[in-house]
C-alpha cells in the first residue's frame, strides 16, 4: 500500500520538508502572519515527523498566549 502523500502540518518545499500551521483569522493581527512556516532541513519524512513536534508545541502555545491577550478572561485550555 502506498504511503499517503500528505502528512499533517508537513509540506515538501524545494526538496526539503517544512512544517506549517495556519493561524486563525481572529489571531492574525496579534501573530502578524496568516501562516507559520519553518524548514525542517531534511528530505527524510521520518526525521521531519520528529522535528515538527517541538515547533508545533511552541506555535500552539503562541496561539494560546495571543488568545489570552485578546480575551484575558478566557481559559486557554477550553478555547483551543
Amino acid at each position: 500500500m502506498p504511503r499517503p502523500e500528505k502528512t499533517t502540518y508537513l509540506k515538501v518545499r524545494n526538496g526539503n520538508y517544512s512544517v506549517f500551521l495556519d493561524v486563525p483569522k481572529a489571531l492574525r493581527p496579534a501573530i502578524g502572519v496568516a501562516r507559520l512556516t519553518k524548514s525542517l532541513r531534511t528530505i527524510d519524512r521520518n526525521t521531519a515527523e520528529r522535528r515538527k513536534a517541538p515547533l508545533l508545541t511552541q506555535w500552539f502555545e503562541r496561539l494560546d498566549r495571543a488568545r489570552l491577550e485578546l480575551d484575558p478572561t478566557a481559559d486557554a485550555a477550553t478555547r483551543a
